[in-house]
């Protein structure tokens, strides 16, 4: 969000005009209009803001600091920390002659850093009312009146302009971090050699914020993602189980009737199913679970029904992986698939690689496999009953 704002006067409108009195600008001014026309030549480094309800003309004055919400700018790689507090080219910032404006400033248009800063409200207030003095300072995240900022050591704001130096106006809101007062010209090859210094501003009084509570994002899809995805659902719609763990080889599949529980004893444990489910149960320790999809759309009332249903599903899950986990391993077997194996396919080098290395027993177990990739769920499988089988 970018806002442009244009400030002007009703009160004296040499508030905020200023024509620097020398240079073919003033002059081309001067020759047609007279110098009576001319608001003012006298640079303002401390405009005048009116304040609304009787308050009359207060000062403006810059802040020395980037911004109030950047105290600590060299903790997130960005460099500086200072206003340079005059105009001009900002595209060296913050080595060189680096203003806080444009190119075609005046040096002397004096940038009013966080001088004025704006409020987007809503039409009514919060949690807190907009007329508190304290609401939004720039210290109100921080919970202290006074808060540390850090700057890359330069001399910020030095006027350098032939025609202010000739005339001896400096500028009284310039900042030097140096030892020399000399500027720091070019961007080192090192930030790191650039010093950091530290300093405090006060705020007069600790800043307040709006309360908000805390929101627990759902990671699940919405709006257009997730009817995209329920698209996607309905194309791979047929009569096949959605595929949620490893696929076995040759499973014993147990379909569940819908609205039905059924259990079913695997190598001696005991699941329970509900309706709309499919187990699977191999040798034990190989296992999956599937859930059936559904061939229609879902409406956008249902969605939180969805999510439900979606949640559980995944947490039985979840506890029946966890108890197959701990489920006791028939074969007392010591022997284990190599651990530089898993991941990788039963190949003819690889098996001769363990035929060279002495390896019998991987080689005794590993041979039938040749061509599959071994899974951690099939080295189980191997550990737990082909060793006992052998």
């Amino acid at each position: 969000l970018i806002i442009g704002m244009v400030m002007d006067s009703k009160v004296n409108p040499a508030d905020y005009s200023y024509v620097r009195p020398a240079g073919r600008y003033y002059d081309g001014i001067y020759d047609q209009f007279k110098e009576a026309d001319i608001l003012n030549t006298e640079p303002n480094f401390a405009p005048p803001v009116y304040v609304k309800d009787g308050g009359g003309a207060e000062k403006i004055y810059g802040m020395a600091i980037f911004g109030h919400n950047h105290p600590t700018r060299q903790k997130y790689g960005l460099n500086g920390g200072a206003c340079p507090t005059k105009g001009g080219d900002c595209s060296t910032y913050p080595w060189g002659n680096s203003g806080a404006g444009w190119p075609t400033d005046y040096e002397e248009i004096t940038p009013i850093c966080d001088g004025i800063v704006l409020d987007i409200k809503l039409w009514a207030d919060l949690e807190k009312s907009w007329e508190s003095e304290t609401i939004g300072l720039g210290n109100s995240g921080y919970g202290t009146q006074e808060v540390e900022y850090s700057a890359h050591v330069n001399h910020y704001g030095k006027f350098q302009d032939p025609w202010l130096v000739d005339q001896g106006i400096q500028n009284p809101q310039e900042v030097d971090f140096t030892e020399d007062g000399n500027i720091v010209q070019k961007a080192p090859d090192n930030v790191d050699d650039i010093p950091v210094v530290a300093f405090t501003i006060d705020f007069g009084q600790k800043g307040d914020q709006l309360e908000f509570e805390e929101v627990n994002l759902d990671p699940l899809l919405k709006g257009c993602a997730a009817e995209e995805k329920e698209k996607e659902k309905l194309k791979q719609c047929s009569g096949l189980p959605v595929q949620w763990e490893h696929v076995t080889t040759y499973p014993s599949s147990f379909p569940v009737p819908l609205g039905e529980v059924m259990t079913v004893n695997c190598w001696g444990t005991n699941f329970n199913f509900t309706g709309d489910s499919k187990i699977t149960c191999k040798g034990g320790t190989d296992f999956e679970f599937k859930k059936q999809p559904k061939c229609e759309a879902v409406p956008h009332c249902e969605e939180d029904k969805v999510r439900d249903e979606l949640k559980e599903v995944q947490e039985e899950m979840e506890k029946l992986i966890e108890q197959l986990e701990q489920s006791t391993c028939p074969s007392d077997s010591t022997w284990r698939v190599p651990s530089d194996v898993t991941g990788k396919k039963i190949t003819r080098n690889l098996l001769k690689t363990l035929k060279e290395a002495g390896d019998n027993d991987s080689l005794k177990y590993l041979r039938s496999w040749k061509g599959v990739k071994m899974t951690n769920s099939l080295a189980r499988y191997i550990e737990c009953f082909q060793t006992t089988a052998a």
